[in-house]
């Protein structure tokens, strides 16, 4: 999607809050584009100005709650392919990535943890990119490489490692697909240990395909080169990827 929810932890001149929506609206906080997200951020530059303290758990939270509506859980019940049953399952799969911008030092780390932690049995991950030179200690507890969090709320461990620190000055003089290669490096991994965990197998492309001499043809009368067929593995990562090829296809399909 060519869109994103945009909110800051920032506090607002007039409204002190550490969860805000950039574009002034709370309920309809979405901007289109890359040319979106620069602009919100520079329009909320005229009416907020950054101080402490500063907090991460409230626009965590909110991250969660939104992708709660896609969230889907085992039964605990397993079908004839040893494969857990879900509880309940919905007409679309989607996962949430929360990107988190920080120049390091927050003041709710153990509220931040309780969040990740709650967080972790929803679709979503969280992405932290640590700017300037600041101290990105508690960034590193996050990351939770070294130790697993746990919730001080009720002593549960994480149900997955959903966070990803990524120091932005360690890549300065390189390239950004070294970036977005250390960016994203776990997000792959964690989309299917979401769905495989309960049972959902990937949905299949929306829009389909007729096969006529030896290409693609969509509905909208536009022609894909059909790729070389390969030796299909089986397996969750496998569907992932063909689906992934597929709505490539489609996309480039609409640009012939």
């Amino acid at each position: 999607p060519n869109s994103s929810r945009m909110f800051s932890s920032s506090r607002d001149i007039i409204a002190s809050g550490n969860c805000f929506s950039l574009n002034g609206n709370f309920f309809d906080p979405e901007v289109h584009g890359i040319d979106g997200i620069v602009e919100v951020y520079r329009r909320s530059l005229q009416v907020t100005y950054l101080h402490g303290p500063t907090k991460l758990n409230e626009v965590i939270r909110v991250c969660r709650q939104w992708s709660a509506e896609f969230s889907i859980h085992a039964s605990g019940d397993v079908d004839e392919k040893g494969l857990p049953v879900p509880l309940d399952s919905n007409s679309e799969q989607k996962y949430f990535i929360l990107l988190l911008i920080t120049d390091g030092f927050i003041d709710d780390l153990q509220e931040t943890i309780d969040e990740i932690v709650e967080s972790s049995k929803a679709p979503m991950s969280i992405i932290i990119v640590g700017v300037g030179d600041g101290d990105f200690s508690q960034m590193d507890v996050l990351d939770s490489d070294d130790a697993v969090l746990v919730s001080s709320r009720d002593g549960t461990s994480m149900d997955r490692d959903i966070v990803q620190f990524v120091p932005f000055d360690e890549f300065k003089g390189k390239s950004n697909r070294e970036l977005a290669i250390a960016t994203l490096e776990e997000v792959p991994r964690e989309v299917v240990n979401y769905f495989q965990k309960r049972g959902i197998q990937p949905m299949k492309p929306k829009a389909d395909h007729q096969v006529m001499g030896g290409h693609h043809h969509s509905a909208a009368g536009f022609r894909v080169t059909k790729a070389s067929p390969k030796k299909h593995r089986g397996g969750y990562e496998d569907q992932v990827i063909h689906n992934a090829v597929e709505e490539h296809k489609q996309m480039q399909a609409f640009k012939v």
